[in-house]
């Protein structure tokens, strides 16, 4: 229509701006003989209670909580550029989540905070995709583990009475410590984190003071100090 071709006219002879909800591209007049183009796409919802590891393969893992739910980034490149999202309908407040290792690089642990406040275990075989049945650890909040490299498995966790908590598995999963205080007092319900290192296993919190504490274990988590 008559009408049309005048509002392209005016469309193609000044700049301007097309707005899509709270996007916005510019749109010069110069550049349309060249078939410019724009794609407007929301941006993902950030997560929170964020985790990350990585495998010998390179293959990386980030977790986070989103929208009430544990979710999944993963890349399976070497140099990660190409990356896929995995969500779960696992409800979850807190999380962490590793690659075994000891020959076992490609599976997937992850613990959890259930919306009962249990803590919990699950693993997966195919990158996220299915998770086995879900093994209770105990109850509280802020999650935390390591693997050994020999394959055992260490968790952690804050219990009601600001104690943290350590099971240990071995490399098949099997508990050979129940959960036990291994500090027993004093801790923030924050963050906690650990890690493995050259016969180590290195414990980090914060107290109720709001020091950073470290606290370390050279026979294989039996003891902290």
């Amino acid at each position: 229509s008559e009408t049309w071709l005048e509002f392209r006219r005016v469309l193609f002879r000044f700049d301007h701006n097309i707005t899509f909800k709270t996007l916005s591209i510019a749109a010069l007049p110069i550049n349309w003989s060249k078939r410019q183009r724009g794609v407007f796409k929301d941006a993902p919802t950030p997560g929170t209670k964020l985790t990350s590891d990585t495998n010998f393969t390179g293959n990386q893992v980030y977790g986070e909580i989103k929208s009430g739910k544990a979710n999944l980034w993963l890349t399976l490149d070497a140099t990660p550029t190409n990356w896929y999202e995995q969500t779960t309908t696992f409800t979850a407040s807190d999380l962490d989540v590793k690659y075994h290792v000891g020959q076992k690089q490609n599976i997937l642990i992850m613990m959890i905070v259930n919306g009962a406040g249990n803590i919990v275990r699950y693993t997966s075989f195919d990158y996220g995709r299915t998770w086995s049945v879900a093994m209770t650890l105990g109850s509280g909040t802020q999650p935390a583990m390591c693997i050994g490299p020999n394959g055992a498995e260490w968790y952690f966790w804050r219990d009601s009475t600001g104690a943290i908590q350590r099971l240990k598995k071995d490399y098949v999963g099997n508990t050979i410590v129940g959960p036990t205080a291994v500090v027993v007092s004093g801790v923030s319900d924050d963050d906690i984190t650990a890690y493995y290192r050259n016969g180590t296993i290195v414990l980090l919190y914060r107290n109720t003071s709001g020091n950073v504490i470290v606290v370390k274990s050279t026979d294989m988590g039996q003891t902290f100090s």
